[in-house]
């Protein structure tokens, strides 16, 4: 038997069979791509109100203070102000105040680095010296400072001992900053590609490198390549030059223990760049971050080895980059992160590459953690997962606690509240000095105790606990802290003199 297609009968209307057959499949098409739409945009509305309703939240409980802005899917979905510009209350931020992004300002000098790498005008493996000849250290390549393997000594300590003793008079700049490794020939904290140590010197010596090779400083060179090519109008590196050209500032403040609202911005004279420096705004770094997700400003390969683990002279790896850190997220994503922060500054940029997404955070309030715990509910909600819940600032609430009821006070109120309250380890540093100073040394010591039993991995929690053993005369348990200071790290400014001293009295 002869099977006909009955799209195709012979029949006198024959040609009205097929168009309605043909219009009825277009209507079918068109209903279904226009239902998947309409899911599509009720999910982005559903998530939209979450993360509102997440912030508002997060504002009211005075931890929020600053800019956010996400995208999904490659499409802006949620921008947020909240809070104030400064110390004085009454100045509410704007979506177009400039923040001081911190380390995020590291990945612009590592795309100048690239930008000169793919203009051939250097190369990843050069040696450091080839640019800087006055540098006293030997085997260092342009690609050890860019991933933090150099070994380079951290020069901030050397400041924070000159400020601390009024010396510093004068602007310290990155020319400043080699005139001291050249004279005090600071000796390397290992050989390069031996370890990992983030490093704000290096950063700074990068910055050196570009203005020597583009003959440009490094403010005019990022201006060129960058910032007025992208529209980035209200970014700015902050140097002498540039401080006025900061017009709509957001300033550094911090809320004290005892809810004293104090400013928490600049370091007179200080204007090191590199390694952080740059102002810039929430909708100026979303055009950074499409440039960067587009492809547009370095090569593929230089954008694959700034993107690629570090492997180190032992074979183990570290998930950084150039200017980048490669962690997966919270949920196991691929991303490509940074953080920044400076004085009460705190900032996040974070990409995920694989669901062209990105959250960028800045704040001014001394967020400090909460700004990560923050980025991390934002991701949590864009997969259609629960946020954490919001809690309020451990130091803050402990800090009546343990003036009323004193140290054994403060103890069982963490143990009972632990999960109630975030831990912040400057928060808690602040609340021991804080007792100490007031000569409360066994509530400072239950303070201190507690901050290592939170941050274990911290050396500066157990330099603190050691202080506070040495004000109450326990020799025994100060020398015990300095040593675990230098088990977690080395070169930890002063520990190794104190505990020299507190050896040869034993």
């Amino acid at each position: 038997m002869i099977r006909r297609n009955r799209n195709i009968l012979k029949t006198p209307n024959g040609l009205n069979v097929l168009r309605t057959s043909a219009l009825g499949l277009c209507a079918l098409m068109v209903t279904g791509a226009q239902q998947v739409a309409a899911q599509e945009s009720r999910s982005i509305e559903s998530r939209i109100q979450k993360l509102d309703s997440y912030f508002e939240r997060c504002e009211g409980y005075k931890i929020c203070n600053g800019t956010v802005l996400v995208t999904d899917g490659g499409q802006l979905i949620y921008t947020k102000t909240m809070g104030q510009a400064g110390v004085d209350t009454t100045v509410k931020l704007e979506a177009n105040h400039q923040f001081d992004i911190g380390s995020i300002t590291k990945q612009f000098t590592a795309t100048a680095i690239m930008r000169l790498k793919d203009q051939g005008k250097l190369a990843f493996d050069d040696d450091v010296r080839k640019y800087l000849p006055e540098l006293p250290y030997e085997g260092i390549t342009i690609r050890h400072l860019l991933n933090h393997t150099s070994g380079v000594p951290e020069v901030m300590g050397y400041y924070s001992q000159q400020y601390r003793q009024g010396n510093v008079k004068e602007n310290i700049t990155n020319n400043g900053l080699l005139e001291v490794l050249v004279e005090l020939k600071i000796p390397v904290r290992f050989g390069p590609q031996e370890k990992w140590a983030y490093s704000n010197t290096g950063y700074t010596l990068l910055a050196s490198i570009v203005e020597r090779v583009s003959e440009k400083p490094f403010a005019v060179f990022l201006d060129d390549e960058f910032f007025n090519p992208l529209g980035m109008k209200d970014t700015v590196l902050r140097t002498p030059d540039t401080e006025d050209e900061i017009d709509k500032r957001a300033y550094g403040f911090s809320t004290h223990l005892t809810g004293e609202i104090r400013e928490n911005d600049q370091i007179p004279f200080f204007y090191l760049v590199g390694g952080g420096g740059i102002y810039s705004t929430i909708s100026d770094l979303h055009k950074w971050e499409q440039a960067l997700s587009a492809g547009q400003l370095v090569s593929v390969e230089s954008w694959k080895e700034a993107t690629t683990p570090i492997t180190l002279a032992d074979g183990s790896t570290k998930e950084y980059g150039f200017g980048w850190g490669l962690r997966d997220s919270k949920l196991g994503k691929r991303r490509v992160a940074h953080g920044g922060h400076w004085r009460g500054f705190k900032a996040a940029f974070e990409m995920f590459p694989n669901k062209d997404r990105s959250i960028i955070m800045l704040t001014n309030n001394g967020a400090d953690d909460s700004v990560d715990q923050a980025v991390d509910d934002v991701e949590a909600i864009l997969e259609g997962k629960e946020p954490a819940p919001l809690k309020r600032s451990m130091a803050q609430a402990l800090y009546k606690v343990v003036s009323e009821g004193g140290a054994d006070a403060a103890r069982q109120f963490v143990k009972q509240t632990v999960s109630k309250y975030y831990f912040d380890e400057g928060e808690l540093n602040r609340l021991g000095y804080l007792l100490l100073g007031n000569d409360k040394l066994a509530e400072a010591t239950a303070v201190f105790e507690i901050n290592t039993q939170t941050f274990p991995n911290s050396p500066n929690t157990f330099d603190s606990l050691a202080e506070a053993f040495l004000k109450a005369q326990d020799k025994a348990k100060a020398l015990s802290a300095y040593e675990k200071v230098l088990e977690l790290d080395p070169d930890f400014e002063g520990a190794q003199e104190k505990l020299a001293e507190l050896r040869v009295g034993k």
